[in-house]
């Protein structure tokens, strides 16, 4: 009797699943168990130096996608997402290395009665890598934008290092390597100090030959590498850039001759006129380098710094420089410090067409220690997306400081894990990458 009782309650819910299928009440993912189709429509829309945006067509009755990758055409695929979403029909891969071909696939999956099943994956979509300079090429500034070799719109995101003469070891072809591998930096800002400690200005013959070398150097091994390099005649002390103009002059002059037919050098020609320093003043230096190196180096992007640390973007828009191309200024920020009222200046100043490149920045406050403030930082991230602008986050040391992305006493000089990063780094590799999954990857 029991036997015949459970075969009858089995005949009678089997019965009852065909006839809510026929009224529509059981979701057409149940009835079709099993028969997902395959996705099709695959394309890659996007590529930049670091990331692959992939699109595709729904699959209906998918309750989500699995995306796989492999550097291989027709074996080696890995899962590497789970989009746990019908409606969303495209996905950025953050992490992907220059130089490297990948492969995607994509497969619809649905949640059945029996479990979650698979559909077929999709025909595979090719994405080769280029480098920043392999895409982007010769820079130049059109209509108060960075924009590449087609005249596109470009937006580097990079780091500085600290100052070369006291964190050089720092500042290496494994180090650009891995920060461009694994954290996606496009750009390497070289600080070069002018009269602090053992400074181009005030150091020995030696140190200044010392300079020049891992300056020389470092551009060698971005060139290689296809990363941007800026080299920044870093004043701090010295306030008007005017103190040391024989020198800049001197100094551009070299490394425009050197540096004329190099597609990936930027020129940033004073760090922070400050002390009460007036545009009127930077502006007189400004045009004495500018005029060196457009002598030998007729089209490279040239930085200039604005007054008050390079803060007032918005007085020098009413009166930029006239007479030459390629001309970007300078604004610096630290998040704790810098709010609503400096973001108002960039904006005033990005709505009047100036060029603006945020060479250097922290999340910290001004001092570039204290405490980290999250919410500023990702506002001005927000800000400088909206218009475009490019930026170097300040800096790559184990200095014993908030701004630095070091911990201290880390004795890494490449191929840092996640343990190496303080929190301004970790903060800098996750807004680059939406993750830390690829520090340590060993790319």
């Amino acid at each position: 009797m029991r036997k015949r009782k459970v075969y009858a309650m089995a005949s009678f819910f089997g019965i009852f699943l065909f006839c809510l299928c026929i009224v529509g009440v059981i979701p057409k993912k149940v009835q079709a168990a099993g028969r997902l189709e395959a996705v099709t429509g695959v394309r890659v829309a996007q590529k930049t130096p670091n990331t692959v945006k992939l699109v595709w067509k729904g699959v209906k009755a998918a309750d989500g996608y699995e995306i796989y990758r492999s550097t291989r055409k027709d074996s080696g695929y890995k899962k590497i997402k789970t989009i746990s979403s019908a409606t969303t029909h495209t996905w950025r891969d953050y992490g992907s290395v220059p130089g490297q071909t990948y492969y995607y696939r994509v497969a619809a999956y649905g949640n059945q009665v029996g479990g979650m099943i698979s559909g077929a994956k999709s025909t595979p979509v090719k994405a080769k890598i280029l480098s920043a300079v392999e895409q982007y090429g010769t820079l130049s500034v059109k209509n108060g934008k960075l924009v590449d070799k087609n005249q596109k719109e470009v937006q580097l995101k990079g780091v500085s290092s600290h100052g070369l003469s006291w964190f050089p070891e720092f500042i290496n072809y494994d180090a650009l390597k891995t920060m461009r591998d694994e954290w996606g930096v496009e750009v390497i800002r070289l600080a070069m100090y002018t009269e602090e400690y053992n400074g181009y200005c005030v150091g020995s013959s030696d140190n200044k030959k010392q300079l020049e070398k891992k300056i020389a150097d470092t551009v060698e091994d971005a060139k290689k590498l296809g990363m941007y390099v800026i080299i920044d005649w870093h004043i701090l002390s010295d306030g008007n850039p005017q103190k040391n103009q024989a020198q800049a002059k001197a100094f551009f002059k070299k490394l425009s001759q050197r540096y004329k037919d190099e597609k990936h050098v930027i020129y940033e020609i004073c760090n922070e006129p400050n002390g009460g320093t007036t545009w009127a003043q930077i502006k007189s230096y400004a045009k004495v380098i500018i005029k060196t190196i457009r002598t030998y180096d007729t089209d490279a992007v040239i930085i200039v710094g604005t007054p008050t640390w390079s803060q007032d973007v918005d007085l020098v828009a009413k009166d930029p420089i006239k007479g030459y191309d390629n001309l970007m200024y300078a604004f610096h920020y630290y998040a704790a410090t810098h709010t609503d009222w400096f973001r108002q200046k960039v904006e005033t100043a990005a709505k009047a067409g100036l060029p603006i490149f945020v060479t250097e920045y922290g999340i910290c406050d001004a001092s570039g220690n204290g405490a980290i403030d999250k919410k500023q930082a990702d506002a001005w991230v927000k800000l400088l997306d909206k218009y475009g602008i490019s930026s170097c986050i300040w800096n790559l040391s184990n200095k014993s400081e908030t701004s630095a992305m070091l911990v201290s006493g880390c004795k890494r000089t490449s191929n840092w894990k996640k343990s190496d990063l303080s929190d301004s780094g970790k903060w800098f590799v996750k807004m680059m990458q939406k993750s830390l999954a690829t520090v340590g990857s060993g790319k």
